[in-house]
């Protein structure tokens, strides 16, 4: 009896095959689960590696974006004037170091070079010399530094695209270079070579000074 079920069986499976359409079907049928299979090993790794990288390098135009941003928002921070600083020149005559505290439009420090040690005091457009606590106007002559007027600096590397290594932006516009350091999270240096004269700008405790007394 079972001998008789398994022909009979296998009769019909033969009579199905030989139908051209049931046996174009299977073929079909069997394509199909070949190509989800080939998709499954092969195509869909590499599907999900190129989603992979188009995250990725979206990521990184965003984080491109973000270090614009927050270099712009740096330079907005310098120019309100509120740090304290050590402004150093070099030239063939020798080394002047200005070291201090601004204020929006007030500075005080002292003066160091060869002829000597100042105290001096700035409001604006008026500088003084201090004298056992009392302010003498003199010209501004010997005082102003084109290159430590931080609106002078960024107005000289505006429109120039840096090349930014790590923490470092560097600016060329013609024989002038500029670098600009980043620390933690403002500028912290930035220096300035023209010729053979070099400025070195150093910044501490941006945003912290809340009076100037002299």
């Amino acid at each position: 009896m079972l001998i008789n079920n398994l022909k009979e069986n296998n009769n019909n499976l033969t009579k199905l095959l030989a139908n051209k359409r049931i046996r174009s079907l299977i073929y079909f049928f069997l394509w199909c689960i070949f190509i989800i299979v080939i998709y499954l090993v092969y195509l869909k790794p590499i599907e999900n590696h190129s989603k992979d990288n188009i995250t990725n390098n979206k990521q990184t135009i965003e984080d491109n974006i973000v270090d614009a941003k927050s270099f712009a928002d740096m330079q907005e921070e310098l120019l309100s004037e509120n740090f304290a600083y050590i402004f150093t020149k070099n030239t063939s005559e020798g080394k002047i170091i200005y070291k201090g505290e601004s204020l929006y439009d007030e500075k005080i420090g002292y003066k160091e070079s060869r002829d000597g040690v100042v105290k001096y005091y700035i409001k604006g457009d008026n500088y003084y010399i201090i004298n056992y606590d009392e302010l003498t106007l003199i010209s501004k002559e010997g005082f102003y530094e084109e290159y430590f007027d931080i609106s002078n600096i960024f107005s000289l590397i505006n429109n120039i695209n840096p090349l930014i290594e790590d923490n470092i932006y560097l600016f060329q516009k013609d024989d002038i270079n500029v670098k600009i350091t980043i620390g933690v999270d403002n500028i912290s240096q930035i220096e300035i070579t023209n010729g053979d004269e070099n400025y070195l700008l150093e910044f501490t405790n941006i945003n912290s000074i809340i009076e100037i007394r002299y």
